[in-house]
């Protein structure tokens, strides 16, 4: 009797996602965190508030930054994810 294996790889999707940070004036928010929730891939926001990650399309990403409310999103199919962070009371 022969036995034949197989495996399967499913490879998810990764999307680079290019975007921006702003606060409620629009203006960028610099050095913000950008963390894939559950996972220890992240990356911070340049000085015009630009960031790029790449995440998969169940991901979804956590964004911070000190005096501002923690906001999140699903990826989706997302390549371009731009955040305003509302200011802390």
């Amino acid at each position: 009797m022969f036995y034949f294996s197989f495996v399967l790889n499913v490879f998810a999707q990764t999307n680079t996602i290019k975007a921006k940070i702003t606060n409620e004036t629009g203006a960028p928010i610099a050095n913000a965190s950008i963390q894939i929730k559950d996972k220890t891939v992240g990356t911070t926001s340049d000085e015009n508030g630009s960031y790029q990650i790449n995440a998969n399309p169940g991901d979804i990403l956590e964004f911070s930054s000190i005096g501002y409310k923690i906001a999140s999103t699903a990826v989706g199919n997302a390549d371009e994810i731009n955040m305003t962070l509302i200011a802390e009371i």
